[in-house]
Protein backbone atom coordinates (compact mmCIF):
# COMPACT_ATOMS: atom_id res chain seq x y z
CA UNK A 1 0.00 0.00 0.00
CA UNK A 2 2.73 2.21 0.72
CA UNK A 3 4.59 2.27 -2.62
CA UNK A 4 1.48 2.20 -4.45
CA UNK A 5 0.21 5.69 -3.07
CA UNK A 6 4.22 6.67 -3.05
CA UNK A 7 4.02 5.36 -7.21
CA UNK A 8 1.20 7.31 -7.81
CA UNK A 9 2.08 10.53 -6.40
CA UNK A 10 5.38 10.17 -8.64
CA UNK A 11 3.13 9.22 -11.77
CA UNK A 12 1.09 12.40 -10.67
CA UNK A 13 3.67 14.66 -10.42
CA UNK A 14 5.65 13.44 -13.56
CA UNK A 15 2.52 14.35 -14.97
CA UNK A 16 2.61 17.66 -14.20
CA UNK A 17 6.24 18.07 -15.09
CA UNK A 18 5.44 16.47 -18.61
CA UNK A 19 2.71 18.63 -19.17
CA UNK A 20 4.52 21.40 -18.12
CA UNK A 21 7.63 20.41 -20.82
CA UNK A 22 4.63 20.13 -23.29
CA UNK A 23 3.82 24.05 -22.62
CA UNK A 24 7.44 25.57 -22.92
CA UNK A 25 8.08 23.46 -26.31
CA UNK A 26 4.88 24.37 -27.88
CA UNK A 27 4.07 20.11 -27.84
CA UNK A 28 0.27 21.14 -26.83
CA UNK A 29 -2.16 21.39 -29.70
CA UNK A 30 -3.26 25.26 -30.88
CA UNK A 31 -6.56 24.70 -29.79
CA UNK A 32 -6.91 24.81 -26.34
CA UNK A 33 -6.94 28.47 -25.39
CA UNK A 34 -4.27 29.47 -22.88
CA UNK A 35 -6.55 29.47 -20.28
CA UNK A 36 -7.51 25.87 -20.34
CA UNK A 37 -4.01 25.09 -21.19
CA UNK A 38 -2.87 27.33 -17.34
CA UNK A 39 -5.61 25.59 -15.60
CA UNK A 40 -4.34 22.07 -16.22
CA UNK A 41 -2.12 22.60 -13.85
CA UNK A 42 -4.43 22.72 -11.32
CA UNK A 43 -6.66 19.45 -12.35
CA UNK A 44 -3.68 17.49 -12.32
CA UNK A 45 -3.01 18.73 -8.77
CA UNK A 46 -6.00 16.38 -6.48
CA UNK A 47 -4.30 12.91 -7.27
CA UNK A 48 -1.02 13.07 -6.99
CA UNK A 49 -1.84 15.18 -3.10
CA UNK A 50 -4.06 12.58 -2.18
CA UNK A 51 -1.73 10.00 -2.98
CA UNK A 52 0.45 11.75 -0.68
CA UNK A 53 -1.81 12.10 1.99
CA UNK A 54 -2.50 7.98 2.20
CA UNK A 55 0.75 7.10 2.08
CA UNK A 56 1.17 7.84 6.02
CA UNK A 57 -2.54 6.11 6.51
CA UNK A 58 -0.88 3.08 4.78
CA UNK A 59 1.14 2.37 7.82
CA UNK A 60 -1.95 2.49 10.16
CA UNK A 61 -4.28 -0.06 8.38
CA UNK A 62 -5.40 -1.10 4.96
CA UNK A 63 -8.86 0.35 5.90
CA UNK A 64 -7.41 3.54 6.68
CA UNK A 65 -5.28 3.70 3.71
CA UNK A 66 -8.87 2.72 1.58
CA UNK A 67 -10.92 5.14 2.98
CA UNK A 68 -7.99 8.12 2.72
CA UNK A 69 -8.72 7.08 -0.38
CA UNK A 70 -12.03 9.30 -0.70
CA UNK A 71 -10.13 12.61 0.38
CA UNK A 72 -10.07 12.41 -3.67
CA UNK A 73 -14.01 13.31 -3.70
CA UNK A 74 -13.91 16.44 -1.96
CA UNK A 75 -10.21 17.16 -3.15
CA UNK A 76 -11.27 17.14 -7.01
CA UNK A 77 -14.50 18.99 -5.49
CA UNK A 78 -12.39 22.25 -4.42
CA UNK A 79 -10.40 22.36 -7.48
CA UNK A 80 -13.83 22.52 -9.81
CA UNK A 81 -15.35 25.33 -7.23
CA UNK A 82 -11.87 27.06 -7.08
CA UNK A 83 -10.41 27.24 -10.71
CA UNK A 84 -12.69 29.96 -11.63
CA UNK A 85 -11.30 32.10 -8.82
CA UNK A 86 -7.64 31.17 -9.34
CA UNK A 87 -8.24 31.89 -12.72
CA UNK A 88 -9.87 35.21 -12.47
CA UNK A 89 -6.99 36.13 -9.54
CA UNK A 90 -4.15 35.41 -12.89
CA UNK A 91 -5.87 37.51 -14.83
CA UNK A 92 -6.14 40.57 -12.86
CA UNK A 93 -2.64 40.12 -12.00
CA UNK A 94 -1.54 39.72 -15.70
CA UNK A 95 -3.93 42.83 -16.56
CA UNK A 96 -2.58 45.05 -13.89
CA UNK A 97 1.04 44.36 -14.58
CA UNK A 98 0.26 45.54 -18.50
CA UNK A 99 -1.11 48.43 -17.32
Amino acid sequence: MQMQSLFLAIAGFLSLGSWHYALKNNLVSDTLSKLEKETMYIKFLPEPSVSLLTLPLAWVSPLAWTLGWLLLIPASWLVKKFIPGIVNINENQKQSMEK
